[in-house]
């Protein structure tokens, strides 16, 4: 699964990471520096982002990953490739989705500070 990433929401394009993330949904990241076995990783590799599932490590700094469809071949990539992880909720399958995810994710960014000064 590729896609045209900018690090805002991106409309995924491909079916390798089907049933979890269709074609045409939007997903998002947030950086890591520890990603591991069983994430879902944004990696990009000369020039193209790929979404894919790390199912193995190989080494110290390389992981290999693949769709979870497996209609892709496995690839190896270093950590130093991967863009983040994928954020759950990670995906809206039309602009209302979309707007509902930005629209929870604010309330609950206004409101944690605030109950934690309440507390």
């Amino acid at each position: 699964m590729h896609h045209n990433f900018t690090g805002k929401p991106v409309k995924t394009v491909g079916g390798s990471m089907r049933p979890l993330i269709k074609s045409g949904e939007f997903i998002f990241t947030e950086k890591t520096k520890n990603a591991g076995i069983g994430d879902v990783v944004a990696y990009k590799v000369d020039g193209t982002i790929f979404v894919h599932r790390i199912i193995k490590k190989n080494g110290a700094d390389n992981f290999v990953v693949n769709g979870d469809s497996a209609v892709t071949e496995e690839h190896t990539i270093n950590k130093t490739a991967i863009i983040g992880k994928i954020k759950q909720p990670f995906f809206a399958e039309n602009f209302f989705g979309l707007i509902y995810y930005y629209l929870i994710s604010t309330i609950f960014k206004i409101c944690r500070p605030i109950k934690s000064i309440l507390m």
